[in-house]
C-alpha cells in the first residue's frame, strides 16, 4: 500500500500487475492507455487492470492524494 500525493501530471505503470486507486484528498483525471479519461472526486476507487501497462494521473488543483494497493506475489 502508497500514499501518493500527485502535485503534477504524471505516468504511472502497472508493472504487470493490478492497481486499486482510492482519492483521499482533492480531486483529477485518471486516463488508461488508450482509454477514456475518467474524473477521480474523494472517495472514488478504481481498479487499473494489469494488462493496461500505463496510465495517466493529473491533479484538478493542487494535489491530488491516492493510496494505491497493488497485488504482493
Amino acid at each position: 500500500m502508497n500514499d501518493l500525493r500527485i502535485t503534477r501530471a504524471s505516468r504511472l505503470g502497472t508493472d504487470r500487475q493490478f492497481q486499486i486507486y482510492v482519492v483521499i484528498e482533492g480531486s483529477g483525471s485518471l486516463q488508461p492507455r488508450g482509454g477514456v479519461e475518467i474524473e477521480l472526486a474523494p472517495g472514488d476507487t478504481w481498479l487499473v487492470p494489469a494488462a493496461t501497462g500505463y496510465h495517466d494521473v493529473a491533479p484538478s488543483g493542487d494535489e491530488l492524494g491516492l493510496l494505491q494497493l497493488v497485488a504482493i506475489p
